[in-house]
């Protein structure tokens, strides 16, 4: 899997509502990618197969794997973070500013002058 394949694939499922977002070994060595629906189902999908001799644990090249998509779970998470921060400071700036108009302005300028 690609990584803008495995990033498409979170976003897509973020808009839809999923959050808490995992990768981790199956008991047969995949690396399988869970999370939480909006409706509180936790779903998974397996990521990439396991090619070790035991299928309990992960060969060395599955391992390799889950850690380069914990890696780009790690950078979603944090684009959704700043992304979250940056509306919700938007949000506060917009909820704080008031319009006023330019004779308004004008005339609370004035007033701030004529006090000096």
């Amino acid at each position: 899997m690609k990584k803008s394949d495995f990033i498409e694939f979170i976003y897509t499922e973020i808009a839809k509502g999923s959050t808490r977002f995992c990768v981790a070994a199956s008991g047969y060595g995949e690396a399988v990618l869970y999370w939480t629906t909006e409706k509180g189902q936790r779903v998974w999908c397996v990521l990439s197969g396991n090619r070790g001799k035991h299928p309990a644990s992960p060969s060395e090249s599955t391992k390799k794997k889950i850690t380069t998509f914990r890696q780009w779970l790690e950078e979603v998470g944090e684009n959704e973070q700043s992304l979250k921060l940056a509306n919700e400071c938007y949000e506060e700036y917009l909820e704080d500013s008031t319009t006023v108009s330019h004779d308004e302005f004008m005339k609370k300028n004035q007033g701030d002058n004529n006090d000096k």
